[in-house]
């Protein structure tokens, strides 16, 4: 089969193979290069607040160099762009060695240039990322493809975090050399990750078409609704990623982090950005991204209220579990927004949409990181000396609050095809059952063990959340499911009523396979309206089997007895015992004076055989709980060839009545011999010794058995005998 720009699925699964493998050696290879070890090395040369704001912001203004890459690499592959510009990044980085023979500003200056060189590569590798990532995904896996590349990323920074937090508090080098020895090592692991980069399938490449340049992209999706605003809510969760990345030089200059600390935080913030994809991978692609950016939006921003008032006297402790809740969220906040962004990245224009995307990016970070090196230097605590409150970034903290309150804004508004509502998401989110429904539907994907999914989805079933319903929905609409039919059963036992419109469409659908089961399940909609009028509709439907359960079921959810003649009318049309059982379930429930036993010999009219007639008179009897002995466990032994001890056992438990009592050995020997005159005479002496029978129902059966009398000896057998003998005994004992 001749292949197209798209990828295969085993091709796709090659790629997600070495783009994971990529991102565990960049989580190495990043932490070591960039963040917090420049920080580091910026605040031990005493560089000033502008310079740290604009190292916060530099990856991000390195994207002012993507409006020439279409021109500069047209035609060129995708991947082996990337693979090169990710390659440029590591070689570059190993010229830190140079900060160890420099000196005072010349070592800030060449900081900055390497540092810059550092973020235009990566910038270029990123821009060129988001376009491998929607290759390898589709619109029902990318939120859960951006969750596990997030893990496999920040699983590995958070080793490499830890191990240089521990290295750095045991090794004692001069200056920096220490930091330099580590950065070299994250350039050597850079290598790594672009040769795996480098062996991701692509057949896709740059293109640039004249005349649709940067502003012509920006424009055009401007025009966009969809495409603008989640345009503007990446820019900026972008700027607020680079505001709150100033968090760290506050925790070294002021609240007094020795750099061990500060790595140890970063590992911890690591953790919670793990944690966060993974909240982020079971939340969006089953709940949208708007409800998720939303709620995790104003969390962050309850958190930027804390970090405005807190003093720096509350301590190490305070804010740094402070710092990784704020990361938390705020990364969940940006997580989403990228699988927002993947989903309107149009395939033709997606390098220039892209480096346009970072371009504006570009800009707001230079913006944001000049400001808050700017607010930084404004401290508040000049103004309140002797206050509780505030600390040296306050201005700073209370500036990122004023974006946050716009991301809000803009996140409200936003329109996401199939997304929860804020307060759905709220109701799953902070409630037990919606969160057990996240816990079941996730461990559903993952079980095939067929029992341990029964009790999953019967779990599920039971479920009332709002997100437990809407999977239920999805299941229930599907042609073919082997979840379906165990699904429509729990909702039989415990009934749903936004579900019962899904259920009336199973059940009057005839070529529908759950059709039984949905009708089933409408028996438990007691007194409902639209219950009612469907299952009496189904009374008229082309197949017996679908009247005969209709009927069962309409009998346990109405009262209304107009509907009986229509069922005693079916019921002499039931094509097998199932249907039978059905219809004296049905005329059970709504027989309510026992009419119907009168006819307790229809199965020997209509020539019944053997198991049909046994099961009629046991399902009676059951209705009676006429109590011991059990006529299906009398007919059970007889089955299994016990006959003789059967009726021995029968007849010696009924002597207590005067008739057996009399003629006990006769009546075992005339079951034995199957004399059937005798057991029917034995019979009517016992019906008709019962005058004065107070319960209708077993007046009505009385009619019913005595119509034996005119019934031709060689029509019965030893079913209907023992039936019959049963049946008397039980009446004349009462």
């Amino acid at each position: 089969m001749a292949s197209t720009l798209y990828l295969s699925e085993s091709e796709k699964q090659i790629g997600l193979k070495h783009m994971m493998r990529d991102e565990m050696f960049n989580g190495i290879s990043y932490n070591l290069l960039g963040g917090t070890f420049v920080y580091l090395i910026a605040v031990y040369l005493n560089a000033g607040s502008f310079v740290l704001g604009y190292i916060s912001s530099v990856l991000y203004i390195a994207g002012a160099v993507l409006p020439v890459i279409p021109r500069i690499f047209n035609k060129k592959n995708i991947v082996k762009v990337q693979s090169h510009a990710w390659l440029l990044r590591g070689l570059v980085s190993f010229f830190y060695v140079g900060l160890i023979f420099l000196r005072d500003d010349l070592a800030i200056v060449f900081l900055l240039v390497i540092y810059t060189l550092f973020s235009i590569f990566r910038v270029i590798g990123i821009a060129l990322n988001d376009f491998t990532v929607k290759s390898l995904s589709n619109s029902n896996n990318i939120g859960r493809i951006v969750g596990n590349i997030n893990i496999a990323y920040q699983s590995s920074a958070i080793v490499v975090c830890c191990l240089a937090a521990v290295y750095l508090g045991v090794v004692s080098l001069p200056g920096i050399l220490s930091i330099v020895i580590l950065q070299v090592i994250g350039a050597i692991f850079n290598i790594f990750s672009a040769t795996e980069i480098s062996k991701i399938p692509c057949r896709r490449t740059i293109s640039y078409r004249k005349g649709r340049g940067l502003f012509i992209v920006l424009k055009e999706s401007m025009k966009n609704e969809i495409r603008r605003r989640r345009l503007i809510l990446r820019w900026i969760s972008s700027a607020l990623v680079v505001g709150f990345s100033m968090v760290v030089p506050f925790l070294k200059i002021y609240v007094g982090f020795n750099d061990s600390s500060i790595l140890f935080y970063t590992a911890a913030c690591a953790v919670s950005s793990l944690i966060a994809g993974i909240v982020n991978k079971q939340l969006t692609d089953r709940l949208g991204s708007k409800p998720i950016c939303l709620i995790s939006s104003i969390v962050f921003l309850l958190f930027l209220i804390a970090w405005c008032v807190a003093p720096i006297s509350l301590g190490f402790a305070f804010f740094f579990i402070l710092g990784v809740l704020s990361n938390f969220f705020l990364l969940i906040a940006y997580f989403s927004v990228f699988r927002l962004i993947s989903a309107v990245i149009p395939d033709k224009d997606a390098i220039s949409f892209n480096s346009m995307n970072n371009f504006i990016i570009a800009i707001l970070a230079l913006f944001t990181g000049l400001i808050n090196g700017f607010l930084a230097n404004l401290d508040i605590t000049v103004v309140f000396i002797n206050s509780n409150f505030f600390n040296n970034y306050s201005i700073m903290f209370f500036a990122i609050g004023i974006l946050n309150l716009g991301f809000i804004f803009y996140a409200a508004r936003l329109k996401e095809l199939g997304a929860y509502s804020s307060s759905q998401t709220a109701k799953i989110l902070f409630s037990r059952h919606g969160l057990q429904a996240l816990s079941k539907i996730e461990r559903l994907n993952k079980t095939f063990e067929p029992y341990k999914r029964h009790l999953l989805l019967f779990s599920l079933g039971t479920n009332t959340n709002t997100l437990a319903t809407s999977q239920l929905r999805v299941i229930l609409a599907s042609p073919f499911s082997v979840d379906k039919k165990e699904i429509v059963r729990s909702l039989a036992i415990r009934p749903r009523k936004t579900l019962l419109p899904d259920l009336i469409k199973l059940a009057e659908n005839d070529d529908e396979s759950t059709q039984i089961e949905a009708i089933i399940a409408l028996g438990s909609y007691k007194n409902n309206e639209l219950a009612i009028t469907s299952l009496t509709k189904l009374l008229d439907s082309r197949w017996s089997s679908v009247r005969s359960v209709a009927s069962k079921s309409l009998s346990m959810v109405t009262k209304d007895e107009t509907v009986l003649e229509r069922i005693i009318e079916l019921s002499y049309k039931a094509a097998h015992i199932d249907e039978e059982v059905d219809y004296l379930i049905a005329k059970k429930h709504l027989d309510k004076e026992g009419l119907f036993y009168e006819n307790f010999f229809t199965s020997v009219s209509q020539k019944r055989g053997v198991t049909y007639r046994q099961t009629r008179y046991a399902v009676i009897a059951s209705f009676l709980k006429l109590g011991s002995p059990v006529l299906s466990s009398l007919y059970s032994k007889i089955n299994l060839g016990d006959f003789k001890n059967a009726i021995t056992e029968f007849v010696t438990d009924a002597q207590d009545y005067d008739v057996v009592f009399e003629n006990f050995e006769d009546i075992i020997h005339s079951f034995i011999i199957l004399d059937k005159e005798k057991l029917r005479e034995y019979s009517l002496m016992m019906l008709e010794g019962c005058e004065d029978i107070k319960d209708k129902k077993l007046k009505h059966l009385k009619i019913g058995l005595l119509k034996v009398k005119d019934f031709d000896l060689g029509q019965l057998d030893l079913q209907d005998l023992l039936a019959l003998f049963y049946f008397s005994y039980s009446i004349a004992k009462q």
